[in-house]
Parts: structure tokens; C-alpha cells; sequence
């Protein structure tokens, strides 16, 4: 039962951390965009959104019992960037 609360608070702290410092990224990245206004900005929220919700979305999976899942997930996406960059550097660099 300790360990369960024990988990349950270093969660909540992990939670409350990682939302603070999206709060202060995004504070940051409000403030670069009113000076640099350009097409630029609609990717970088665009970024940002996507990191908010694949961060939160991973804790989540985690929290809920899925971290076999989400171990498996985040191989297969990670093998296929992998192999994407690498297929791309082959392909940039003029190889056959």
C-alpha cells in the first residue's frame, strides 16, 4: 500500500513539474513569436501542441498500466525515424 501512494505522489509531482515547464515553454515561445512574426510561427505552436500531447499522452499510458505498450510504441517509432533518416541521408547524398 506504501508503495502504491509513493507512486501515486512522485506521479503527481512528475505531472506538476513537467506542466510547469511546459507553462514556461510556452510562455517563452509566446514572447519569440510576437517578435518574430512569420510563417514560422504556425509550425513552432504547431510543435509545441504535439510535444504537450505526446508527452502527456505517454504519462497517461504509463499511469494506467500500459508501459509494456508504450515501450513498444515508442521502439517501433523511434526504429522507423531511424531508418527514415537514414533513407533520406542515402538519398540526399546523391547514392545509389
Amino acid at each position: 500500500m506504501l508503495l502504491i501512494l509513493r507512486f501515486k505522489f512522485m506521479f503527481e509531482k512528475l505531472l506538476y513539474l513537467l506542466s510547469f515547464y511546459f507553462l514556461l515553454g510556452g510562455i517563452g515561445l509566446i514572447c519569440i513569436i510576437r517578435k518574430n512574426k512569420g510563417a514560422n510561427s504556425k509550425l513552432a505552436i504547431t510543435k509545441y501542441v504535439s510535444y504537450i500531447v505526446v508527452v502527456f499522452g505517454m504519462l497517461f499510458l504509463i499511469k494506467y498500466g500500459f508501459s509494456k505498450e508504450t515501450v513498444c510504441v515508442i521502439c517501433v517509432v523511434g526504429f522507423y525515424e531511424v531508418i527514415l533518416a537514414g533513407w533520406l541521408i542515402h538519398s540526399m547524398s546523391g547514392s545509389t
